[in-house]
């Protein structure tokens, strides 16, 4: 597949060994599945064997050093990208606002379709709600549709705590 081509990737989770009373959870876990989702982190294969690749990324985005073979070069920024992406998700998840639009949130129309930022908040969350549109990012780099208000503020704040600005992109 390549990057992006996600409509037809689909799984199968098998559970082994589950306790004998873990039934009676099932039911209210699926309802909430179906509700919400399921959050969607990067893996750590993302990464490479202990970061290396994400340091390397790192690296590169602060001028620290200089990679002249463009697949790493392109493997490394990539693992960058996801990485930020995973923290400002947990960010989200920790400070109550993954299931909510902020303002200036980058969202998309589902299953797919256009790319907006959010700026009626009650009319945006009720979509949100019946799943009609969802959360776009960030994916940080120079073609990345920008964030507004709150959420360009957060993201802000997540690139600073990490060492690089948008402007580390740029290059």
């Amino acid at each position: 597949l390549r990057p992006g081509h996600l409509r037809g990737n689909r799984f199968t989770v098998r559970l082994r060994d589950v306790h004998p009373n873990a039934a009676e959870h099932l039911a209210p876990l699926l309802k909430c599945l179906q509700q919400r989702g399921m959050i969607n982190f990067y893996g750590d294969q993302r990464f490479g064997k202990d970061g290396e690749t994400l340091n390397l990324g790192l690296k590169l985005l602060r001028d620290e050093i200089n990679v002249r073979d463009r697949f790493l070069r392109k493997l490394a920024l990539s693992a960058v990208q996801s990485a930020l992406f995973n923290a400002m998700l947990a960010r989200r998840y920790r400070d109550g606002f993954l299931w909510s639009v902020l303002g200036g949130d980058v969202m998309g129309k589902l299953p797919q379709g256009g790319i907006f930022c959010a700026e009626d908040l009650i009319t945006e969350q009720a979509r949100f709600d019946r799943r009609e549109i969802m959360h776009q990012g960030p994916m940080f780099g120079t073609k990345m549709y920008p964030a507004q208000s709150v959420a360009a503020a957060r993201e802000v704040t997540l690139l600073a705590e990490a060492g690089l600005s948008l402007k580390s992109f740029e290059g």
